[in-house]
């Protein structure tokens, strides 16, 4: 066994992105990033492969609970001295609204897509025949904060949607009176997170779904991000680092060259501004809805099921506190149907 010496604390710890290398003997090497804000590769002999590669500047954030406090970062290929990688703190975030110890917020659980998920659709077409384009943010994550006092009445739930390469909040949602047991999941464009309601008396679910802006007449405001099916078929047969084309991200942070998607363009108020909404095309629109669960959820135990393709309906499987799985088709939470049982339903 190797032992690795460190100078200083580690604070993140990534894959390198991209394809594998054979000067690298075909070894993904990790980014340590320091408290120092240097960053080191391992293994050692990887580091002029990261160094001399052409990709676009790596985007990564840390998560302080306690705090509340989330901060990104952004790693260079190549190092200002051509020696040493650095990285730079490029925003940091807040989400305690009150720092007394009675109001003090702190995250008890944050998520993001998985990395190797496939889509299988990438929208979803409406009675009229228009169609919802799903939201794709390869750099959203979901994050629940919970702070305040049951018995004063005063705890909140608070959920927030945030880009970490453009650090912008998305959207944010409150739940007043409501507190643990929490489980949260991501999936594709939509988030669905329990808690228990302290004025119901009751175990709640809610998701909401996200979906590309549109301008007031219609159109996309962000229509060249939207990948064409032959895109999707290419992604979802070929593995992902056979994809990789970096220089095409546009420091979007994530390297598939078929997922032009990138926070930063859309942040920017000249590039991706939609004038007829007042707003730029990096926040998207939004549904949500709620729904009572009868039987209370384990505290962090939910996924979705995933298949190897992403054809498949996906389900969601909860762990109950009477020691036993249910597994609920997403059908069920889903904000635009009728809350009225259907025969598709029963």
């Amino acid at each position: 066994m190797d032992l690795y010496a460190l100078k200083s604390d580690i604070i993140q710890t990534v894959l390198e992105p991209g394809s594998l290398s054979e000067r690298c003997e075909f070894i993904r090497p990790l980014l340590l990033l320091r408290a120092d804000l240097d960053v080191e590769v391992y293994p050692s002999t990887c580091a002029a492969t990261y160094s001399s590669s052409d990709s676009q500047p790596l985007y990564i954030f840390t998560i302080e609970s306690e705090q509340a406090r989330l901060t990104g970062y952004r790693i260079d290929p190549v190092s200002s001295d051509g020696k040493s990688l650095k990285a730079t703190r490029v925003w940091r975030m807040l989400l305690s609204p009150d720092s007394s110890p009675v109001n003090k917020h702190i995250i008890v659980s944050a998520a993001s897509r998985p990395p190797s998920e496939h889509i299988y659709s990438v929208g979803r077409v409406l009675g009229d025949r228009s169609v919802l384009y799903k939201y794709l943010n390869p750099n959203l994550i979901a994050v629940l904060t919970i702070g305040g006092d049951i018995s004063s009445h005063t705890n909140t739930l608070v959920i927030y949607l945030i880009d970490v390469v453009a650090g912008r909040i998305l959207y944010s949602a409150v739940h007043r009176r409501c507190s643990e047991p929490i489980s949260l999941v991501h999936s594709e464009n939509w988030i669905i997170y329990t808690y228990y309601n302290h004025k119901s008396l009751r175990n709640e679910a809610t998701v909401i779904e996200l979906y590309e802006p549109t301008k007031l007449s219609g159109e996309l405001c962000a229509s060249q991000s939207i990948p064409s099916p032959w895109q999707l078929f290419l992604s979802n047969l070929i593995p992902s680092w056979l994809l990789s084309n970096p220089s095409s991200s546009k420091g979007s942070g994530d390297l598939s060259g078929f997922s032009r998607f990138s926070s930063l363009f859309r942040a920017s108020d000249v590039d991706g501004f939609c004038g007829s909404t007042g707003e730029n095309s990096l926040i998207p629109q939004v549904l949500q809805q709620s729904y009572i669960l009868n039987t209370p959820p384990r505290s962090g135990a939910v996924t979705v099921s995933v298949t190897e393709r992403g054809i498949t309906a996906k389900n969601i499987i909860l762990a109950l506190q009477r020691n036993s799985l249910i597994e609920l088709p997403k059908s069920f939470f889903d904000p635009r149907r009728s809350l009225d049982m259907t025969s598709e339903l029963m």
